[in-house]
């Protein structure tokens, strides 16, 4: 009886460790048989699955009989399918996600056609435990004689890591963004180009008007019309020159009043110097504003009954 270290079985050659844990199977044992009597369509598939970089898995025949090469063999971690998994049946290795994955294989089988999903969570037992893990893949047929899919090749990626630091960032975002929104003012970002891309819950709560008809230059339609041109003309010149914007404008309010703001915006730079992003803030003046203007009302009166007061007495 001869094994898979015999001669002629050269499309057994390399591979690593996952070559080597091929080679010294007793195939002779499984549906497949002896390696010499496995069709071409095998043997190629196994030759460039072995010599690849990239996780491969195969799934071949009736009983969907598995192989994967070194590439792949991280991706099962310590305690799970690896090595049992090698020369067994699918649905024996598989249990946890059988129900999601067998109808795509079964798909490819019976339409020759591949399929592709990108970033889907498929949970797999590793490392003692079911994890989360993600999955960039596609399944391709391995076409045999008479117009028959002999097997399934999978080539993928886990994109886990890449998930997990996606909803982190995600997470912070929104913790930024929930802390922003229970700050006394209105805050917002804008674009290096000027357009807002997030203003704070405040600009509804305080004044009642849409933060989604705010953003980008939406903005401007709640300005007064009196101070629509010099806001607009101190906004392009700041982003112009990179400079800090400070203005005060008025901004019409949900009862139609206008209310007087400090307007306050910083550009963020990256490494190069480069504005990446433009944090401002809204705070409302309207009642200092209103002191301040009495007062200076007051003060213009009693100027002018200051100036008057010699006239009075001469005349008296």
């Amino acid at each position: 009886m001869k094994h898979a270290s015999d001669n002629n079985l050269s499309f057994l050659k390399g591979g690593g460790e996952m070559g080597e844990r091929i080679r010294a199977t007793n195939w002779h044992e499984t549906s497949l048989g002896a390696p010499e009597t496995w069709p071409e369509n095998l043997r190629f598939t196994l030759s460039l699955i072995l010599s690849s970089k990239i996780p491969m898995f195969l799934w071949w025949g009736e009983e969907l009989i598995q192989f994967y090469n070194d590439a792949y063999r991280p991706h099962l971690g310590a305690d799970g399918k690896h090595p049992e998994g090698l020369g067994k049946k699918g649905k024996d290795t598989w249990p946890e996600i059988w129900h999601v994955i067998y109808p795509m294989i079964e798909q490819v089988v019976n339409t020759g056609e591949a399929t592709y999903s990108e970033d889907q969570l498929i949970p797999i037992y590793r490392n003692g435990q079911l994890e989360d893990v993600y999955w960039t893949f596609g399944y391709s047929p391995i076409w045999g004689n008479a117009d028959k899919v002999d097997g399934v090749l999978v080539i993928c990626n886990e994109t886990t890591e890449k998930i997990s630091a996606t909803n982190a960032l995600k997470e912070r975002e929104d913790m930024h963004r929930k802390m922003l929104n229970n700050i006394p003012l209105v805050v917002w970002t804008a674009f290096p180009d000027g357009t807002l891309n997030f203003i704070s819950s405040q600009w509804e709560t305080f004044y009642g008007n849409p933060v989604s008809e705010s953003l980008g230059e939406g903005w401007i339609s709640f300005v007064h019309p009196d101070d629509v041109a010099v806001a607009g003309a101190l906004w392009a010149m700041a982003l112009e020159t990179g400079t800090e914007y400070e203005t005060e404008f008025r901004v019409r309010a949900i009862d139609k009043t206008y209310r007087w703001l400090l307007v306050r915006a910083l550009p963020v730079r990256n490494d190069l110097g480069e504005i990446v992003l433009w944090t401002g803030s809204n705070t409302d003046i309207h009642d200092k504003k209103i002191q301040e203007n009495a007062l200076e009302e007051s003060e213009a009166k009693f100027r002018v009954m200051a100036d008057n007061v010699p006239n009075l007495a001469w005349m008296a």
